[in-house]
């Protein structure tokens, strides 16, 4: 199941105390849940395949699955005409160690609190589905089947609002540089790192699924999540022989009238000041029958705290390996 990017740590400090009673019902909700929300039905439906064909370990990506994400999710079986569409519902029950004076949040008792933590619907896969050819004809399809979309919309059952989320859309396409392949393409997306193709970045990151109503440390770095939502970007991307991955982005902070249209609460924000490099560069290869990778990932941004631009900007740059 999916973290939330806006509620960045909560399974580690939850604690469960159901009684017996309880454990029929929260076992029937688990049963329920999808085990993850990126394995999407849209794409196992659009490659006549099992979810466990692209992930091994959910939600990290095997190498099939990177390169159905390398090639911007537009790789099909060509056998079905279904939209490429897909829900998750995250019911869930909240009970901590210690009550909540006041209540867990607006509505919520001080503690034991049942609710859809969340609803989300996915639009994954090419962008016109499997319609393109019957839209534009064989022609013009070639062309747009080179599209893919990863899309969520959101319905937060805490704050009883709509938003979108995790959103993205890319380009592929294939070739050769003399003797080596090459697969290259371009995307916009709206939060740094989903982009990258192992899944092992900050936006997959663990905790995987946790409850809008347990007390979370606020403390994390600004590629962790911290703009998730809150801007858009774009970049380009090659994969080399399977071998050497580079990937460089720009972001900026979208407009606080467009982050509220899309659901999201600008107030008190950090706001890009100017565009903001991302950058992903990672080599992979076997060695025995696994696949081994060693990379970096990172981001540099000057920041107006709180979008006040009275006093100046603080800089940061945020750095990971992997």
């Amino acid at each position: 199941m999916y973290q939330h990017p806006s509620h960045p740590t909560t399974s580690r400090q939850m604690r469960l105390g159901v009684r017996p009673p309880m454990w029929l019902l929260l076992a029937s909700l688990l049963a329920l849940a999808p085990a993850t929300s990126f394995a999407l039905p849209s794409f196992a439906r659009q490659m006549n395949m099992q979810c466990t064909a692209c992930h091994t370990d959910y939600p990290i990506l095997n190498q099939f699955g990177r390169e159905f994400k390398l090639n911007g999710y537009t790789q099909s079986a060509e056998q079905t005409n279904l939209p490429p569409l897909a829900v998750m519902l995250e019911p869930s029950f909240t009970h901590t160690a210690k009550s909540q004076e006041g209540g867990a949040a607006p509505g919520f008792r001080d503690n034991n609190n049942y609710v859809m933590t969340q609803a989300s619907l996915f639009y994954g896969g090419r962008l016109f589905g499997p319609y393109a050819k019957d839209i534009f004809g064989q022609d013009v399809a070639d062309i747009v089947n080179k599209i893919g979309v990863f899309s969520q919309m959101t319905y937060d059952g805490v704050a009883k609002t709509w938003s979108w989320d995790n959103t993205e859309i890319r380009f592929a396409n294939t070739g050769s540089i003399g003797e080596r392949d090459i697969t290259y393409g371009f995307y916009l997306n709206n939060n740094p790192t989903m982009e990258d193709p192992w899944n092992t970045t900050p936006a997959w990151g663990y905790p995987f699924v946790g409850s809008g109503l347990a007390p979370t440390p606020t403390a994390a770095t600004f590629i962790d999540g911290a703009f998730a939502q809150q801007v858009i970007g774009l970049g380009g991307y090659f994969s080399l022989s399977n071998n050497l991955y580079v990937n460089l982005g720009f972001y900026r902070t979208l407009a606080a009238h467009n982050q509220s249209a899309l659901g999201t609460d600008p107030t008190g924000e950090a706001q890009i000041a100017h565009p903001a490099p991302y950058w992903r560069i990672a080599y992979q290869n076997m060695i025995g029958d696994a696949h081994w990778e060693i990379g970096t990932f990172g981001m540099s941004a000057n920041t107006y705290p709180g979008r006040d631009q009275s006093a100046g900007t603080d800089r940061f740059v945020d750095l990971g390996f992997d």
